[in-house]
């Protein structure tokens, strides 16, 4: 299991300097909370992800381990 990491604007910058490269960085807590809170809003609508929009493997493995389809 991963560490969950959360960085500051600080601790963005300077990766995003070290990387010189698009930087993706993912909030797993979000991503949970976000999808837990569109289940309760809408409890009859099965949630798909459109894997096309981003199939990054965290995102993915988390919306999994949260029944989306």
């Amino acid at each position: 299991m991963m560490k969950e990491v959360f960085l500051n604007k600080e601790e963005i910058i300077k990766l995003s300097k070290k990387y010189k490269l698009p930087l993706l960085i993912l909030n797993r807590s979000i991503i949970r909370d976000n999808y837990l809170r569109f289940k309760q809003l809408f409890p009859r609508i099965q949630q798909y992800y459109a894997i096309k929009s981003n199939s990054h493997p965290t995102i993915l493995n988390e919306l999994i381990k949260l029944g989306s389809g």
